[in-house]
């Protein structure tokens, strides 16, 4: 095989270097521009590597040995450039102040390496410089920290986004000392694959701005979740920290996760917490959003305030649900000791979830929460503040708090009937309602009572408390009979007694929408409706007091005008062995209309 490019001969280590993974050799007979290549099989593709070589167009001539087989290639090179470093995503990035920026360094063409800068000492009083190695990555995402800048002992001010995903490394730090927080406003970012700060910063490849507001604390909601929820936020967030924050939103969605005023004893309590900025504070203590809300609160002496900690939790009954001569209860240190901590920090949202089981809350108390922002770097009090005003009044001046509160009240389940009957057929509802929270899944378990045969017994798994505190399941009574007897009792529902209801089994009303005989005299085909109605001779067909000069008597019947006074058929309307089973003495229901349909007739007749 030869070659050439743009019509100059390639030497045989050119060629043998574009086509080394093809193993490719020199023929050693004294002609410096041909290579061999063994063991190539029809239709397969040779692999040419063309780095490190100059662009241009190659061509290539194939000849195969002890044959007059040839062929020829070509292809066109491209030499690539120095290369460059741009902003990635969006140029402007747009955070709260003392939160941490994520900055998207881009490597083009041959860049390997390159500076990153944030700010300009001359213009904004502050700059940041980092040399970035991709390590052949495309794109480095590097982590600002505008709450440690321009200090040195507040945590990392710049560090990769992703260390366990990306080969890429920082190196050669370096920024000037301020002796305060970073302030809201315009920062440059400079960036260039020189490895010299002055240069990057004189003549940047690309520049963007970093902008940092002023940084508040907004809100504080209460909201209540079951254990098993909370079980499936949790395991979600052992694999990845995301993953449980779209767990959470998705609970959220599926009503899992609902505000509230009041925790039942056994749930779970979440303290959503809106507040910006704080993202670079908790950085310094560390990655786990937990462990680093416990310490910022606990680190005495980083307040404004004597030995106040960053951040405060605060949770403590009210006065009015204290008993007398008694100190409020606090619940604080427990919650520190039980809580697990989500952090949104798109959103600047806070989730702090424990279990009111793990504190000393109980039925009846109620309950204040406050959480509170006393970090003296990130309120930053000014000089003529902190001259002027005594501690007490800083703390007051400077300290942001948001509030929120919730009662306690003990588990409760209660069925919507009581007692709860069904009839004898499938699809039987029970149903009722729980003030605990919502997905909270119980059992509902069906048994029939001592002396019930044949004996049933069935239990409905996973029912569901709903978001408006009801619950509903069903069960399959057409295998019993009317006059069972049996308790519905809901379990695993924390409760030390089981809340249960009695019920029988009690046969169907007939609402009349069916075809068989209610007792009725119905329509015929000879289009007599079967009831008496009024005639052309204003008779209105009922058997009244006076129009026909009859009198019915107290008992509903006719008092015998028509010559059926009781015994004239030979019996004296007395006992005649026992009452019907819907209670009229001698006669049947159907039997007993049927009398009085016939002496209604008769006494028309009369009259006519």
């Amino acid at each position: 095989m030869s070659g050439d490019l743009d019509d100059s001969e390639l030497s045989e280590e050119e060629l043998e270097n574009i086509f080394d993974d093809e193993s490719a050799t020199g023929l050693d007979d004294g002609d410096d521009d041909t290579v061999l290549i063994e063991d190539v099989q029809d239709g397969e593709a040779f692999v040419a590597n063309f780095t490190d070589v100059d662009g241009g167009n190659y061509s290539f001539d194939f000849d195969v040995e002890d044959t007059t087989a040839s062929d020829t290639d070509s292809i066109e090179v491209t030499e690539l450039g120095e290369g460059e470093l741009t902003l990635g995503g969006e140029s402007i990035v747009t955070e709260q102040q003392g939160d941490v920026a994520n900055i998207t360094v881009t490597f083009d063409g041959t860049a390997e390496t390159g500076t990153l800068l944030v700010g300009d000492e001359d213009d904004v009083g502050y700059q940041g410089n980092i040399t970035i190695d991709s390590n052949g990555e495309d794109e480095v995402n590097v982590l600002f920290n505008s709450y440690a800048a321009g200090s040195s002992g507040n945590g990392t001010v710049f560090e990769l986004a992703n260390p366990d995903d990306t080969d890429a490394e920082l190196d050669n730090f370096q920024q000037n000392q301020i002796s305060d927080v970073l302030s809201d406003g315009d920062y440059t970012l400079s960036v260039s694959t020189s490895s010299d700060y002055d240069d990057t910063l004189d003549d940047p490849d690309t520049i963007g701005t970093l902008v940092l507001e002023q940084r508040a604390t907004t809100n504080q909601q209460i909201w209540t979740t079951s254990e098993g929820t909370v079980t499936d936020i949790v395991d979600a967030a052992d694999a990845d920290d995301e993953d449980g924050l779209e767990e959470l939103n998705s609970q959220i969605e599926g009503d899992n996760v609902t505000q509230a005023s009041t925790i039942a004893e056994g749930d779970y309590v979440i303290h959503q917490i809106e507040a910006s900025g704080l993202s670079g504070l908790l950085a310094q203590y560390d990655d786990d959003p937990t462990t680093a809300l416990n310490d910022a609160v606990t680190d005495t002496g980083a307040g404004i305030g004597t030995n106040d900690g960053a951040l405060s939790l605060r949770v403590r009954q009210t006065q009015a649900s204290t008993t007398a001569n008694q100190d409020p209860a606090e619940l604080q240190s427990n919650i520190l000791g039980n809580m697990t901590v989500f952090a949104d920090e798109e959103t600047n949202n806070y989730y702090v979830v424990y279990d009111l089981d793990d504190t000393s809350a109980e039925d009846g108390e109620a309950f204040d929460a406050r959480f509170r922002v006393q970090d003296e770097r990130l309120l930053n009090p000014s000089d003529s503040d902190r001259d002027a005003l005594s501690t007490n009044e800083l703390t007051n001046e400077y300290y942001q708090s948001v509030t929120a509160s919730f009662d306690v009240a003990e588990r409760e389940f209660e069925f919507d009937q009581d007692p709860y009957n069904v009839t004898n057929a499938e699809g039987q509802a029970v149903s009722g309602t729980s003030n605990v929270a919502p997905g909270t899944e119980v059992n509902v378990r069906l048994r029939s009572a001592s002396g019930t045969s044949p004996s049933f017994i069935e239990t409905s798994e996973g029912v569901r408390v709903n978001a408006d505190g009801t619950w509903m399941t069903e069960f399959d009574f057409s295998d019993t009979s009317v006059g069972d007897e049996y308790t519905f009792t809901v379990r695993q529902t924390g409760l030390d007694e089981n809340p249960s209801v009695d019920g029988t089994v009690i046969e169907a009303v007939d609402d009349g929408t069916d075809d068989g005989d209610d007792g009725n005299v119905t329509d015929g085909d000879d289009g007599d409706d079967g009831n008496v109605t009024d005639g052309d001779d204003g008779d209105d067909g009922n058997v009244t007091d006076g129009d026909d000069g009859t009198d019915d008597g107290d008992d509903g019947t006719d008092d015998g005008d028509d010559g059926s006074d009781d015994g004239s058929d030979g019996s004296d309307g007395g006992d005649d062995g026992g009452d019907s089973e819907d209670g009229t003495p001698g006669f049947g229901a159907l039997v007993a209309l049927v009398a009085l349909i016939a002496a209604a007739l008769l006494a028309t007749r009369r009259n006519e």
